[in-house]
C-alpha cells in the first residue's frame, strides 16, 4: 500500500548509488511477485474485496497488462455464473389469496411456499422477457460496479475497453439463443406470413365496400324507425355475432384479438429490454472512448511539458557554459521532437473499435422486429375490421353526440376543448359515430407500443403503417361509409323498405301535420299492404303525435348524417395523434439521425390530416346534392295543397332535421 513509482533521473539515481538501484529494484520484483500471486488467488476465489485493494497497485508496477487478462478472467466467471444460476424461487400470492390476510400472514405464506418450491426442485425458465431480463441485468450491473476501477486502474492497457468487450459477447451470446428460440417457439415467420395475407384481404373486402354492406335490420333498430322491442335487439345482436365469424381468418389464422394483442405485448417488451441494454453498452463504450482520449491527451501534455523542460535546461546549460549545439545536431533534435509530435497526434487519432457498428444481436433485433411490424400491421387491421363489423349493426352505443373543437383559452395559458353544443345551438342534434374513436385508438395503441420499443426501425415501421392505413385504408372506407349515409337519404332508396327514403318520410309527416290528424293512424300504423307507412308498424300499438314522428325522423336524419360527421371528427383526431407521437419521440429517443427519420415518419399524418378535410368537404357537398332536390319538391308540393305559410312552416321543419344532423 505504501509502495510508489518512483521515476529517477540519471543524475538522481548517480547520487543514489549502485547500491540503492539494486535494492529498489530487488525490492520492486519481489513486491511484483506478491502482489501478483495475491491477484491470481483473488481471480481464482472470487474475492471481489481483494480485486479491489490489489488492482489499483498494478499500473504501479508495471503489470496493467497481466492485471486485464486476470480481471477479465475474474469478469468471464463471474458474470457467467451469474447469467446461468438458477431461476429466483419467489411466490406471490394473487389478489384472491391476499384477501383477509394481513401482511405478515401473506409474507409468512409465501414464504412457506417459496420454500416447498425450492425443495422441490422445480425448474423455473421463465418467459422470454424473463431470460432476457435476468442476462441484461447481470451485464449492466457488473459494468455498474467493475468499469469505474478497472478504467482507473487498468485504463492505460486500455482495460475498460476489453472489460465492456468481454461483457457484450457474454450478452451477446445468450440473448442471441434466447430470441432465436422465441421465434421458432412462437413461429413468427409463419405468423408473420399469414397475417399478411389476412391483412391484404381485409384490405380488399373493406375498400371494395364488400364489408359495408348493412343489413335490413340495423337502420330498422337503430334509427327507431319501427323496429323495436327485445326481440329486434336479439335479432341484432344474432346477426353480429355470425357476421363476426366471418373475420377473413385472423381468428383462425392468426387468433383472438386478445391472444395476439397479449402476444405483441411480450414482443415489444422484448424489443424494449434489448434497446435499453443496447442504449447502456453504446453509451459506456462512448465514456470509455471519451476517458481513453482525456487518458492520451493528458500523456501528450506531460510529454510535452518534458519537452519543455529539457529545452529550457538545454538553453540555460548552454548559457552557463557557453557553448551551443552544433547546426546538425539542432536540426537532428528539431526532427526528433517533430517526429515525437506526429506519433501523438496519430496516436490520438487513431481511433479503437470497442464494438462494432453493427454486431449479431442487432441482426436478430431487426429480424424480431420485422414480424413484430407486420402482425401489428395485421391486429391494426383486424381491430378496425372490428369497429366496421359494429357499425355494420349499430345500436344506441354505435352514436354520441359530435364534439365541436374550439379554442378556449383558460387559466394560464390557452388549449382546445371538446365542447358538445347544447339544445338550441347550430349543431345540437349532430351525431358522430363509434367508429373513428375505435379506429384511431387501435392506431394509437399499435404505434404507441412499437414506440415504446425504444427500437427506432421498428417504431419508424409502425408509423409509416399507421399513416398509410389511415390514409388510404380508413378514408376509403370512411368515403364509402359517408356515401351510403347520403343514400339513405335518397327517395326510393334509403331508409325504408318500400318508400320513398327519408325525404318521403318527412313528406307523409308534413301532410298528416298540415290536415290536423293525431298521429296519422294508417301512416303511422302501416295498415294494408301497399302503405306500410313509416316505420312499417308491426311493432307500434299505440297511436304517435306528429311531434313524435318528426322526432324520430329527427333522429334518423342525424344518424344517418353521422357517417359525413365522422370524416370531421377524424380531420381532429388525425391531427391530436400526430402530436401525440411527436411528443412520444422527444421524451423517449435521444437525438440523432435515426431519430430525425422517425419524425419524418410522423410527420407523414399532416397529409392525412389534409385528405381527411379535403374528404369531408366533398362528403358535406355531396350530401348537400342528395337533400336539395327533395327539399324543393316538399316545399313546392306543401305550398301547392296548403299555402305559403305552411309551405314555409314544412321547409323550416325538413332543413331543422337535416341541418341539425349533420352539425
Amino acid at each position: 500500500r505504501d509502495y510508489n513509482r518512483v521515476n529517477a533521473t540519471a543524475r538522481g539515481k548517480t547520487l543514489a548509488g549502485d547500491f540503492a538501484q539494486s535494492s529498489h529494484e530487488r525490492t520492486r520484483s519481489v513486491l511484483r511477485q506478491a502482489v501478483l500471486e495475491r491477484y491470481e488467488t483473488s481471480v481464482t476465489t472470487g474475492d471481489i474485496a481483494g480485486l479491489s485493494e490489489l488492482t489499483p497497485l498494478l499500473s504501479m508496477l508495471d503489470l496493467e497488462t497481466k492485471g486485464v487478462e486476470l480481471y477479465l478472467k475474474y469478469t468471464q466467471s463471474t458474470v457467467s455464473a451469474q447469467m446461468e444460476a438458477g431461476p429466483d424461487y419467489n411466490v406471490e400470492l394473487s389478489e384472491e389469496e391476499k384477501q383477509g390476510l394481513s401482511r405478515a400472514a401473506i409474507k409468512r405464506k409465501e414464504a412457506e411456499l417459496t420454500a416447498k418450491l425450492k425443495a422441490s426442485g422445480a425448474v423455473i425458465t421463465g418467459n422470454v422477457c424473463q431470460q432476457l431480463a435476468k442476462v441484461y441485468n447481470t451485464a449492466v450491473t457488473h459494468l455498474r460496479h467493475h468499469l469505474p476501477m478497472v478504467a482507473y486502474a487498468l485504463g492505460d492497457a486500455d482495460g475498460d475497453a476489453a472489460l465492456v468487450q468481454l461483457v457484450h459477447v457474454e450478452v451477446e451470446k445468450r440473448a442471441v439463443a434466447i430470441i432465436r428460440s422465441y421465434t421458432r417457439e412462437r413461429e413468427l415467420a409463419l405468423h408473420e406470413t399469414k397475417a399478411e395475407r389476412i391483412a391484404n384481404a381485409i384490405e380488399e373486402r373493406y375498400t371494395s365496400g364488400v364489408g359495408l354492406q348493412e343489413t335490413s335490420l340495423g337502420p330498422l333498430t337503430s334509427l327507431g324507425l319501427g323496429v323495436g322491442g327485445d326481440s329486434a335487439q336479439t335479432a341484432l345482436e344474432r346477426a353480429k355475432l355470425g357476421a363476426s365469424v366471418d373475420d377473413c381468418g385472423f381468428t383462425a389464422e392468426v387468433g383472438q384479438l386478445v391472444d395476439v394483442d397479449a402476444a405483441m405485448e411480450e414482443a415489444a417488451l422484448c424489443l424494449q429490454h434489448t434497446e435499453s441494454y443496447e442504449r447502456f453498452i453504446r453509451h459506456a463504450v462512448d465514456e470509455v472512448t471519451k476517458a481513453r482520449k482525456l487518458r492520451l491527451s493528458q500523456k501528450i501534455e506531460e510529454k510535452r511539458h518534458k519537452r519543455e523542460i529539457e529545452e529550457q535546461k538545454r538553453l540555460e546549460q548552454e548559457a552557463d557554459t557557453g557553448t551551443r549545439l552544433t547546426p546538425a545536431e539542432e536540426e537532428a533534435l528539431k526532427k526528433k521532437q517533430q517526429e515525437e509530435e506526429k506519433e501523438d497526434e496519430e496516436l490520438m487519432k487513431k481511433p479503437i473499435e470497442i464494438l462494432p457498428p453493427h454486431t449479431k444481436l442487432n441482426d436478430i433485433v431487426a429480424e424480431v422486429g420485422g414480424y413484430y411490424s407486420g402482425l401489428e400491421r395485421s391486429l391494426l387491421l383486424a381491430g378496425m375490421q372490428r369497429a366496421f363489423m359494429n357499425a355494420n349493426f349499430p345500436d344506441e352505443r354505435h352514436y354520441s353526440p359530435m364534439a365541436v373543437i374550439n379554442s378556449v383559452s383558460g387559466g394560464g395559458g390557452g388549449g382546445q376543448q371538446n365542447v358538445i353544443p347544447q339544445h338550441g345551438e347550430a349543431g345540437c342534434n349532430a351525431l358522430q359515430t363509434s367508429v373513428i374513436e375505435e379506429c384511431l385508438y387501435a392506431a394509437q395503441r399499435s404505434t404507441l407500443r412499437a414506440f415504446a420499443t425504444g427500437h427506432t426501425g421498428t417504431a419508424s415501421v409502425a408509423a409509416n403503417y399507421c399513416a398509410d392505413i389511415l390514409g388510404r385504408f380508413l378514408l376509403e372506407v370512411l368515403n364509402k361509409r359517408a356515401e351510403m349515409g347520403a343514400n339513405l337519404l335518397k327517395p326510393g332508396e334509403g331508409l325504408l323498405d318500400g318508400r320513398g327514403g327519408l325525404g318521403q318520410a318527412a313528406q307523409n309527416l308534413m301532410n298528416t301535420a298540415q290536415k290536423g290528424l293525431r298521429g296519422g293512424a294508417n301512416v303511422v300504423r302501416g295498415k294494408g299492404g301497399n302503405n306500410p307507412g313509416v316505420g312499417g308498424g308491426k311493432n307500434l300499438d299505440h297511436e304517435e303525435t306528429p311531434e313524435v314522428i318528426q322526432a324520430r325522423i329527427a333522429m334518423g336524419v342525424a344518424r344517418a348524417c353521422a357517417n359525413t360527421n365522422d370524416l370531421e371528427v377524424a380531420v381532429e383526431y388525425t391531427r391530436r395523434l400526430e402530436k401525440k407521437f411527436a411528443s412520444e419521440i422527444d421524451s423517449s429517443y435521444p437525438r440523432g439521425h435515426e431519430t430525425e427519420q422517425l419524425r419524418m415518419c410522423v410527420k407523414s399524418l399532416g397529409p392525412v390530416t389534409d385528405s381527411f378535410r379535403d374528404a369531408s368537404n366533398s362528403a358535406i357537398q355531396n350530401l348537400i346534392s342528395v337533400i336539395m332536390p327533395r327539399v324543393r319538391s316538399i316545399v313546392n308540393d306543401a305550398v301547392g295543397q296548403d299555402g305559403a305559410g305552411a309551405g314555409t312552416a314544412s321547409f323550416g321543419a325538413v332543413m331543422g332535421g337535416v341541418g341539425g344532423g349533420m352539425g
